[in-house]
């Protein structure tokens, strides 16, 4: 809903006709939007806009799974700062 404001303040290629529709997606294939790019794309520059709405809820879920965010975080700088180590 926010995506064709919200980037307007980023330089991105992502197409929301590539994304799927949320509608469309069971629970189980949420984790493959993190690996699909304009998917990945979508959520990245949405993802302050929609704080105000979701902001407790998420803080809520990051203190649950803590670790498993944690280890999630570190895989992902894993993988882009290791090409300069």
């Amino acid at each position: 809903q926010r995506f064709e404001t919200d980037r307007k303040t980023y330089y991105i290629d992502a197409q929301l006709s590539r994304v799927p529709a949320a509608d469309a997606l069971r629970d189980s294939d949420l984790p493959a939007l993190f690996e699909q790019f304009d998917a990945r794309q979508v959520m990245h520059v949405t993802f302050g806009s929609i704080l105000d709405e979701y902001g407790d809820e998420l803080r809520a879920l990051l203190d649950t799974y803590e670790d498993d965010y944690r280890a999630g975080l570190e895989k992902h700088f894993v993988r882009h700062l290791s090409p300069f180590a």
